[in-house]
């Protein structure tokens, strides 16, 4: 893939710890969920409702782990 080692051995890390079934102690929503470098502009814990909703109608983040994710992602 050409990534940095130390971005390889964090996702190899985050990959050994993901866990299959949902739980909902440990579930966060797609948009709070993502972080790094691409999301850095994404200040949703500035969010009101209104900028809530209308993520959920418009935002969609890409993941290669699980597919096209809405802000809610269900």
């Amino acid at each position: 893939m050409k990534i940095s080692p130390k971005l390889a051995a964090l996702n190899f890390k985050r990959f050994q710890e993901f866990k299959e079934t949902f739980d909902l102690t440990t579930a966060k929503q797609a948009l709070l969920a993502f972080k790094g470098d691409v999301y850095r502009g994404i200040t949703a814990e500035t969010y009101s409702k209104t900028d809530f909703d209308f993520a959920q109608g418009h935002l969609r983040i890409i993941s290669g782990l699980y597919g096209i994710c809405r802000r809610f992602h269900h």
